[in-house]
């Protein structure tokens, strides 16, 4: 029998709470210097914040919001902020 004070959250497994691996920050900021990648595809005004991943592309926050709202939120679009969201081998 289980323990009523233990608390399920605190076994859960989160992989947004892990500090981004050096290499791969390093490889992303190599990346993010390519001047192609360095603006938003969209909008090529703002600096790329977010990845496309289902487009492989590079977008702004604001471009990345509204690819969110208009093709039905992140199950559908697959967007990353590059640097604060952990990237895993897919």
């Amino acid at each position: 029998m289980r323990s009523a004070s233990i608390n399920e959250e605190e076994n859960v497994f989160k992989t947004s709470s892990l500090p981004q691996q050096p290499e791969l920050t390093k490889y992303l900021k190599e990346k993010l210097a390519i001047p192609y990648n360095k603006y938003c595809i969209d909008c090529k005004k703002n600096l790329t914040t977010h990845a496309l991943i289902w487009l492989g592309t590079f977008v702004c926050e604001t471009c990345a919001q509204n690819h969110l709202s208009l093709f039905g939120g992140n199950q559908y679009s697959y967007i990353k902020n590059i640097m604060k969201d952990q990237w895993d081998d897919y």
